[in-house]
């Protein structure tokens, strides 16, 4: 799991909001096998590392938002709803 953390990292790092999605969509896959595998604190708790860790960077925020919300925030509304 480190390589894909690493992988992440170096994502995140070409502070490119193409980039940021990409690495969402990569923390999914790596949220499921951490689920699976009974590892579910380990999982929240690297999440909220990359939090503060990045916290100018809007984008990333929101996606990692989209992989749960942090703790104590306000769901997100779609644009879309009424």
């Amino acid at each position: 799991m480190e390589l894909y953390w690493k992988r992440v990292e170096g994502l995140i790092a070409e502070l490119k909001p193409r980039a940021y999605e990409t690495s969402g969509a990569h923390l999914r896959e790596m949220r499921a096998v951490y689920l699976q595998t009974q590892r579910a604190e380990l999982w929240q708790s690297k999440l909220a590392a990359l939090r503060p860790a990045h916290k100018a960077k809007t984008h990333l925020q929101a996606v990692l938002e989209t992989l749960e919300p942090a703790v104590g925030a306000q769901p997100r509304r779609s644009p879309l709803s009424f």
